[in-house]
């Protein structure tokens, strides 16, 4: 009757002295166990603890933030940033010299649009006998842009405008666009129009440079880059 009302949470904690700091094995003795009137200690499985000692050290490290969840259409986590960016980490050198960073909790951001969000999370719990200097948790700040794409589109023809008669070098160019995948994967070369404008013939006396501009772009792609620049437009006699 008495072993069959018993409850381990019953028995209470069992004291160790670890004291002197220097001891491998503690062998579990039956005075550890209170135990009530009619029961006695039989045996422990097991009936040795082994110790392992080690120095206790502190390190800041800095803190890492995670945006999940399916986000809104079109688009995608920019920048996230975290306040404060590092915590102070104490526990026993076995745990803390191999840690690289300190993980907060994952941030929802299901269903959020292009803008900026700030979340206050808390920080992953540390295992066993670490711990952290902050237990209010972090500010996460996290920036959600459309979604882009880029393209460039390589040796396309310049076109000097005007009525002087040049010769360009180089004659092509590469153009870099971004914008809307809608807009921009579906561009063709065609719709990249490099072009230089002259001067007057009579004011063209010699060999000039002449920036490269791009016209005709679609609504919905931007540019990026041209290279190069400039060409240089040689007068033909």
């Amino acid at each position: 009757s008495v072993l069959g009302s018993l409850r381990g949470a019953e028995l209470g904690p069992t004291q160790l002295d670890l004291r002197d700091g220097r001891r491998r094995q503690v062998r579990l003795e039956p005075d550890f166990i209170r135990l009530p009137a009619g029961a006695n200690v039989v045996a422990f499985t097991p009936d040795v603890i082994t110790l392992q000692w080690d120095v206790m050290v502190s390190r800041m490290l800095p803190v890492r933030a995670t945006v999940v969840g399916r986000l809104a259409d079109r688009s995608r986590v920019a920048t996230i940033e975290v306040e404060p960016e590092r915590v102070r980490v104490r526990g026993p050198s076995l745990y803390v010299d191999p840690m690289v960073n300190v993980h907060a909790e994952p941030v929802d951001a299901t269903g959020l649009g292009v803008g900026r969000y700030e979340r206050r999370v808390l920080l992953e719990a540390p295992r066993s006998g670490v711990d952290y200097d902050i237990n209010r948790g972090v500010s996460v700040t996290f920036e959600l842009a459309p979604v882009v794409s880029e393209r460039r589109f390589e040796r396309v023809p310049v076109t000097a405008l005007g009525a002087a008669r040049v010769t360009l070098r180089p004659p092509v160019v590469d153009v870099v666009v971004r914008g809307d995948p809608a807009v921009v994967d579906h561009m063709t070369p065609a719709q990249v129009v490099p072009v230089v404008e002259l001067q007057a013939p009579e004011v063209l006396r010699g060999p000039v440079g002449a920036r490269v501009e791009i016209r005709s772009l679609p609504d919905g792609a931007t540019l990026v880059a041209r290279v190069p620049e400039e060409v240089l437009a040689v007068p033909v006699r």
